[in-house]
């Protein structure tokens, strides 16, 4: 063999290797005997990005038991039909928000500490991934009593969907959708790990997901943020359970 075909060969070898190197990257590490597959969702990325931010209350406010989340948005026109605001208020469930120029109000909340959280997400609900089109305040009911494991500036992992009840279409290709911050994601970095119906695997990605193969009923989904030594990250609500049902 000639001198320029060795080369070839090996300029052939390298590219195989890069491009198997990247598919493996792209492909989330789970359970290969689970019945459902979990993929990244391919989308073209976002360029632009909605602004989203907690007027009311303020940080460490004293509320009564019953009171509104006023917020400003920019970028974003919220309708039931499109984009619109997923709010949390401590561990809780999603609430969504459709109406821009209304506050989201709670009522008999308890007493102490807590924290409110807003995403601003799509039409299919997933969330705007970038720090602006997010934000977080913590509140008191009250009093100052209590204290949540919460700390802004340290990793946060936030579970987005699944969420309530997938029916039809929508049942057939469950997203799973997240929000992260101050924790780098990859294979020797920060991860999520998940537990769906016992079957467990991690994602080293900070993508938006779909579930296929999952069977009708309720279903059940652990998540954690993993630090870079494979241990869980306390506090700031890292750890959440959730179900979901679907129906077929």
């Amino acid at each position: 063999m000639r001198v320029y075909d060795l080369k070839f060969c090996s300029l052939l070898f390298c590219l195989s290797f890069l491009l198997l190197a990247a598919g493996c990257q792209k492909k989330p590490e789970s359970d290969s005997s689970s019945p459902f597959r979990i993929e990244i969702v391919e989308r073209v990325p976002d360029s632009e990005f909605p602004a989203i931010e907690i007027a009311s209350p303020m940080k460490h406010e004293i509320v009564s038991n019953d009171f509104s989340v006023y917020f400003a948005s920019a970028g974003i026109e919220l309708s039931n039909e499109g984009e619109h605001l997923h709010f949390m208020l401590d561990d809780g469930d999603i609430i969504e928000h459709f109406e821009g120029n209304s506050p989201l109000n709670f009522k008999n909340i308890p007493d102490g500490q807590h924290l409110i959280r807003v995403f601003a997400v799509k039409k299919d609900h997933t969330s705007y991934k970038s720090l602006k089109s997010t934000d977080m305040v913590t509140f008191y009911v009250n009093e100052k009593t209590g204290k949540l494991p919460t700390e802004k500036s340290k990793p946060m992992l936030f579970l987005n969907l699944p969420t309530g009840r997938s029916e039809g279409i929508s049942a057939e290709n469950v997203l799973l959708d997240f929000w992260v911050s101050n924790a780098k994601l990859g294979i020797y970095d920060y991860k999520v790990g998940y537990s769906l119906d016992g079957h467990e695997g991690t994602l080293s990605l900070w993508e938006t997901y779909v579930i296929s193969g999952l069977s009708e009923g309720k279903h059940k989904l652990i998540f954690d943020l993993i630090d870079p030594n494979g241990k869980p990250v306390l506090g700031n609500f890292n750890h959440t359970v959730r179900t979901f049902i679907i129906t077929k």
